[in-house]
Order: C-alpha cells, then structure tokens, then sequence
C-alpha cells in the first residue's frame, strides 16, 4: 500500500461512518414525520437532517480533507507562531501550538498557501525553511521536507518528514522507524 493510499484510508472509514450515520438520522425522521400529524413535521425533519449531517461532516474532520490538496514546490515564505489550540471537540483543554503558514511555489506554476500544527519532536525545532522542496500528500498530517540542494544533502541530519506520524529521518530512509510506513520521495528526484 503507497503512502497516499495509507493517508486516504482513515478519511474514507471516517466518509462512510458519517454516511451511515446520516441514513440513520434520515430513517429516523422519516419515521417521525410518518408518525406526526403536524404541518411542519416535514421541513423540520429535512432542517434538521441536514444540520446534523453538515456538524457530523465537520466534527469528523471530512472539510479539512476534502478542501485540502496534494501539491510539491518550492517554500518562497514561511512564518510559524504559537496559538491556543483546542485539543477536540468534546474536551475543554486548550493547549499552545506550533503553527506553520508556508506559501509554496508549486511545480505547476501556481502558488498555494498551506498552514499545518507541528507537535512533538516537529514543535522544538521548525523543520522548513525558504528554499526548501515540500511535497504534501493530500488528507497527509505533515508535509515532506526534502533538501534544498546536494551540499545539504550532505551535511544535514534531519531531511525528511514522514507525513504520517511527523518522525524525523536522515536522507535516504525508505520506512519510517515509528510507524513503519515507506517514506515518500521528492517527485522530481524519479
């Protein structure tokens, strides 16, 4: 299984969860309006249908992943800052967190600005910097840093990211030593 199809997995259970979930609340408005004798039952079953589904599609995480693409370039800007970020939906801990806002210049001659939450070994140290070639796996939780040239290559400890779990490797690792995932590599390096 390639790494795409490692990141995409989790995101279709998590589709075909809030499907099912959705054809359970339709079933049971269906039957409450088939059991109700009011004017309105109707137009507030489908309201209500509705805003559960859009809450459910948002609390499972599914916006984030069908907004978000796969793209590879170049980081002509970068900033990171602390933020409170809360921890789910259903606690009330906040934590501080690393954020990192990258604009990127994408093979194809767009641009796109990409905005992650480090955490863990990835929050000590900032691991992008301008110049750098990235390359993000759509759904993926971190983005691949690669090195920007041969002499980095050679002397930099810490090169690639895995997109899974967020471990650090040294250049030429093929599978992540913490989640045991092959590690993708630069698509312009083939």
């Amino acid at each position: 299984m390639t790494v795409e199809e490692k990141v995409k997995e989790p995101h279709m259970i998590r589709l075909a969860v809030w499907a099912v979930l959705v054809l359970i609340i339709s079933a049971i408005a269906i039957c409450y309006h088939a059991f109700t004798d009011t004017h309105f039952a109707p137009a507030a079953s489908a309201a209500c249908v509705i805003f559960i589904a859009a809450f459910a599609f948002y609390l499972f995480g599914l916006w984030n992943y069908f907004t978000d693409k796969s793209f590879s370039g170049k980081i002509i800007h970068y900033k990171a800052d602390c933020r409170i970020h809360k921890i789910s939906a259903f606690e009330r801990r906040m934590e501080t967190r690393l954020f990192v806002e990258m604009t990127v210049e994408c093979d194809d001659g767009t641009t796109t600005v990409h905005e992650e939450m480090l955490s863990g070994a990835l929050s000590k140290k900032i691991p992008y910097r301008e110049g750098d070639r990235v390359y993000h796996i759509k759904g993926a939780k971190y983005t691949c840093r690669f090195p920007r040239n041969d002499t980095e290559q050679k002397y930099e400890s810490v090169s690639v990211i895995c997109p899974l779990c967020g471990a650090l490797h040294t250049l030429g690792t093929k599978t992540c030593t913490f989640c045991e995932n092959d590690l993708p590599y630069d698509p312009l390096i083939k």
